[in-house]
């Protein structure tokens, strides 16, 4: 126990919160507190109640100071930044905050942090679900029998891209029996070495030296993105479906563009954009999805309200933009409009 944490609890004020929420006296509403006041008491109650908790606050620069501040008090926090979703191309769009959202969650499937905060924009944006997450991950243990291909298929389910040198998150790379790559679950990439069938030898290395860090024993690869297409098939099929479905005003051109997305999947392509076929590739999830057995603490409810009220405006607008360009057809649109129902 830190001493933080021993500076409040024999405050009278905190027993009487603490006790109510053990006896289940919930939602409890503290007031007049300024906000390094506010994380010293959930990372308190956090500690009495032996839970894990959310912490949802306006916007991402809130979020990132609370953790700063939970951080200093010693706990364990992590922030999980908001996502936006992109209807058009996302050709050369950059992964970072999908796998910072990654990482977040795999250490919490694995019970690895106390507390997450994330603004309201953030807990209401779709994810992926907690079972792909665990099915998509695979754990290599050094010394235990595996091939080279079925590690390279492990990768490609996952999401990642294969390149010539790892330099970033989400990238791998294969020369003879040597695989690079690095996971959004960690710090810095791995390079494993396989004798035969059988991973010899695993350790960290620095992106720029390529130098060993240190040996491990063990390594998990996490999915480096949030909506992976790993049965082109299926989504084939899934798409003619669909554009089949299609009626009203601009069938021709939203048939067209579905077709050419068909079309780039038999060839082994990505799509023009993974987004807006969402709802055909598995039924997302949020962050609540997540928290079982967590205890949730809202910052600012007026100013949650209000932040998020702009956020499904402008996510509102795209949709409408994009249904309009014939980029996102009429029965994709509708799952997304459903967007506030989360709230």
């Amino acid at each position: 126990m830190s001493a933080f944490v021993k500076a409040i609890e024999n405050s009278a004020e905190f027993e009487g919160v603490l006790n109510s929420i053990k006896k289940g006296f919930l939602p409890q509403g503290v007031l007049g507190l300024i906000p390094v006041q506010k994380s010293h008491i959930v990372s308190a109650l956090v500690g009495g109640l032996e839970k894990k908790a959310l912490i949802v606050v306006p916007d991402d620069a809130t979020a990132v100071k609370t953790c700063e501040d939970l951080t200093a008090l010693g706990i364990s926090a992590l922030h999980y930044p908001a996502r936006s979703f992109s209807f058009y191309s996302n050709d050369g769009q950059s992964y970072e905050y999908e796998q910072k959202r990654i990482k977040v969650l795999r250490r919490m499937l694995d019970g690895k942090c106390d507390i997450v905060v994330a603004s309201a924009e953030a807990v209401t944006s779709y994810t992926i679900p907690p079972e792909i997450l665990r099915q998509k991950s695979v754990l290599l243990k050094k010394g235990e029998e595996t091939t080279l291909e079925n590690i390279l298929i492990s990768l490609n389910c996952a999401g990642y891209t294969r390149v010539d040198a790892v330099e970033g998150v989400g990238q791998f790379s294969c020369r003879g029996g040597i695989v690079d790559f690095f996971s959004p679950d960690d710090d810095e990439p791995v390079r494993i070495e396989l004798w035969g069938d059988t991973v010899d030898t695993m350790c960290r290395f620095d992106v720029q030296s390529q130098r060993r860090t240190m040996n491990i024993d063990e390594i998990l690869i996490a999915p480096s993105k949030e909506i992976i297409i790993d049965e082109p098939q299926l989504l084939v099929e899934k798409i003619e479906k669909l554009a089949a479905s299609i009626r009203g005003k601009k069938t021709d051109i939203i048939r067209e563009k579905l077709y050419a997305d068909i079309d780039r999947l038999r060839d082994g392509l990505k799509v023009g954009s993974e987004d807006r076929y969402l709802p055909l590739i598995y039924s997302p999830a949020t962050i609540f999805d997540y928290t079982e057995n967590y205890i949730f603490f809202a910052f600012e409810t007026g100013g949650i309200k209000d932040k998020l009220g702009a956020s499904q405006k402008l996510l509102l607008e795209d949709i409408k933009s994009s249904v309009e360009d014939g980029i996102l057809c009429k029965g994709l649109d509708k799952f997304f409009l459903t967007f506030n129902e989360l709230v």
